[in-house]
């Protein structure tokens, strides 16, 4: 599978978990996805695609080159949240027009489940996305040329 494909597969499959994930959530503690009523309808969407670009350029980067394998959990994670703070923070400024939310933004979103939960799906599908590019680069794995391990190629 292609490492460009395989990013993008990574992604839409974050992008998918979100919906899920924020629906469920809303409706379990009754919360809006977006609290603040004045950024209108798409600001959500618009900080949930910044914050999946990111994990696309970081899986596709990753899958070009040496993946950090033991911290890729963290750095996605990491990533995808101050994404989603720093242009939530810039973008509701902007659309409020008070300086006072450039302080205020970030301390009402930093513990929001929402934001968390994003984060965490992020580290989450880019350790799943690494560890199945790591399985079809080893030979004796399901990539291109190997075999699965309880496959046994002397019976056929």
């Amino acid at each position: 599978m292609g490492r460009t494909l395989l990013a993008v597969l990574g992604t839409v499959t974050w992008l998918a978990l979100i919906v899920a994930a924020f629906g469920f959530l809303s409706l379990l503690l009754d919360l809006d996805v977006v609290p603040e009523a004045d950024a209108g309808p798409t600001f959500g969407s618009v900080l949930i695609t910044l914050a999946g670009l990111a994990l696309f350029g970081l899986l596709r980067r990753w899958l070009r080159r040496r993946p950090p394998r033991s911290s890729a959990f963290v750095l996605a994670a990491a990533a995808v949240y101050a994404v989603q703070l720093i242009a939530g923070t810039i973008g509701y400024t902007l659309i409020s027009a008070h300086l006072d939310e450039l302080v205020a933004y970030p301390i009402r979103h930093a513990i929001s489940p929402f934001a968390l939960v994003a984060a965490v799906l992020a580290g989450a599908v880019a350790a799943a996305v690494l560890a199945l590019r790591s399985t079809a680069d080893d030979p004796g794995g399901g990539g291109p040329g190997g075999h699965w391990p309880w496959e046994n190629r002397e019976e056929s």
